[in-house]
């Protein structure tokens, strides 16, 4: 009785795997049509090896294909709970790869919440977070400038035991950059010191950058001649600040020291950033495949370029006949220029001074390095131009280059779009606004975008009757996204070109940007350009 009990057993076993594998076939048959991605995830289910799955969660991630990530990890999750059942534990159970995989997928794609969530649910299958899946999550904090909780990730991992390595404390000085916490900046730099882990050039040049963007010229100085060889970012990045302060024979020796640097050829010449290493040596940027690698030496030359212009701008200002003013008449942030938001007495005073500028108020959303709205407002006197950017080193950015310009009549707001147009801008203070090519959204479901209904309704609300928005993009897919949600609210706003929607060209005389110029090298010239009014 016992034997055919067994025997049974067997036979149901067996029969359940022939009706999985015909309804595999079936599947695969149909996502051969459909989908080849979902065919991989199905393939993947069959083998019934995490490795596989561990590849394919991975190559998803690093391609910012998160639906897909999501879906591999999910189907995964399911087979090994249902192998589970039936005594196998061993075959599909994830590991400290599938964890940090998944965790990389959300962190490329902007999704720190599930983020957090995974790092939960890997502990809650026995696997323990090592230094590379914490190094994973501190780089999308401080990708969200949340630089307080990627300290805070720091600390649990010394209270767990896990060491910190140098890849891990790049990541948290690159987003001190991006954040302008030069104070935790120069914390943790202090910690490598003391547990004897040696600064690599990445270190020196996050470090310098920041030191140099607070007019630190002399800190600045001084780490760099530790710094052997130095780059021509170091060096031009030194030169501006030097400008700034008025050092004029230190900016002259440092624009011809990055010159010449440029000169040799050398890609590691350019930035020991590790964005750039990662795309030079076929890292995580580089897995989407051939297109890929081959915009890696489009970007190095746009790099190039970049820095020649930034050394072009110092020396124009040195030989300009302005004034140069000393360390004790400038200072970052300018208290008159800068409104890092939403400090609470910083809001106050940027609505103080929006209630008393008096003249026409045009703002950009998104100035990025500052070149497009520097170069509006200084043809356009009369008018008073506003640059509302995220990241605090673009700040700077537009700042210095409004000072070389002698350009003043410009403020530059540091914060979120949506949360400053929300908690800080009055009603109807604004003659225009412009957006210029916005990042589109990270994957296809993402809901992080900035033109949302919520983008559109305080738009709306800040400007003046009758007035636009306009919004430029070289992304066909995010140019129909942002008619879609327009479309969406006709109460708001009406099409500048009646049925059409958009152009495909910016009008002459616009002006051009960092991301104009950029694709623009790569032969990506359309260019949508979208203008809606009041109603």
């Amino acid at each position: 009785m016992q034997k055919n009990s067994k025997k049974n057993k067997k036979k149901e076993e067996k029969m359940e795997e022939e009706k999985e594998e015909g309804e595999e076939e079936e599947e695969k048959s149909e996502g051969n049509q459909r989908d080849p991605n979902r065919v991989l995830i199905h393939r993947a289910k069959k083998t019934k090896n995490i490795i596989e799955f561990n590849k394919l969660i991975g190559q998803f991630g690093q391609k910012k294909q998160f639906g897909y990530a999501l879906e591999a990890y999910n189907v995964m999750i399911s087979t090994h709970k249902a192998l589970v059942k039936k005594g196998r534990t061993e075959s599909l159970k994830p590991t400290i790869y599938t964890f940090t995989n998944i965790i990389n997928a959300c962190v490329r794609c902007g999704e720190m919440k599930k983020a957090k969530s995974y790092l939960k649910e890997m502990r809650e299958y026995g696997v323990e977070p090592n230094e590379v899946t914490y190094t994973v999550l501190i780089k999308g904090l401080c990708a969200d400038l949340d630089t307080k909780s990627a300290l805070e990730v720091l600390e649990t991992m010394r209270e767990e035991g896990v060491n910190p390595n140098i890849r891990t404390y790049n990541t948290f000085l690159r987003g001190t950059l991006r954040s302008g916490h030069l104070e935790e900046a120069l914390q943790v730099f202090d910690e490598m010191k003391k547990l004897e882990i040696k600064p690599d050039g990445s270190s020196f040049e996050y470090l310098i950058k920041n030191y140099c963007q607070a007019l630190r010229l002399k800190e600045a100085l001084e780490l760099a001649e530790l710094m052997s060889p130095r780059n021509a970012s170091v060096c031009a990045s030194i030169a501006t600040t030097c400008a700034v302060l008025g050092k004029t024979a230190q900016a002259k020796q440092f624009t011809k020291e990055a010159r010449e640097i440029l000169d040799s050829g050398s890609e590691s010449a350019i930035s020991f950033d590790e964005d750039l290493n990662q795309k030079k040596e076929g890292g995580e940027e580089n897995a989407e495949g051939k297109q890929q690698r081959s915009s890696v030496p489009l970007f190095l030359q746009h790099r190039r370029d970049e820095l020649t212009r930034e050394c072009d701008r110092v020396d124009q200002y040195l030989a300009s006949k302005k004034e140069k003013k000393s360390k004790s008449d400038v200072q970052f942030p300018d208290p008159e220029k800068v409104f890092l938001l939403p400090e609470s007495h910083r809001n106050k005073e940027f609505k103080e001074k929006l209630n008393g500028l008096g003249k026409k108020l045009k703002l950009e959303v998104c100035s990025g390095h500052g070149d497009w709205i520097v170069e509006r407002a200084k043809n356009e006197p009369k008018i008073h131009w506003m640059g509302l950017e995220m990241r605090y080193e673009r700040v700077f950015q537009i700042w210095s280059r409004a000072l070389f310009q002698g350009v003043n009549n410009i403020s530059i707001i540091g914060g979120e779009g949506h949360q400053v147009l929300r908690a800080s801008v009055p009603d109807e203070v604004f003659d225009e606004i412009f957006v210029n090519y916005p990042d589109p959204p990270v994957w296809e479901g993402s809901k992080q975008k900035l033109i949302d209904h919520s983008f559109l309704k305080h738009a709306h609300r800040t400007l003046k009757k009758g007035c636009s928005l306009t919004l430029v993009t070289d992304d066909d897919g995010y140019c129909q996204t942002m008619l879609s949600e327009l479309a969406q609210v006709p109460q708001y706003f009406k099409s500048a070109f009646g049925e059409e929607t958009y152009q495909v060209e910016v009008p002459k005389g616009y002006g051009s940007s960092y991301f104009d110029r950029f694709w623009t090298n790569g032969k990506k010239t359309e260019r949508f350009y979208m203008k809606f009014i009041k109603v």
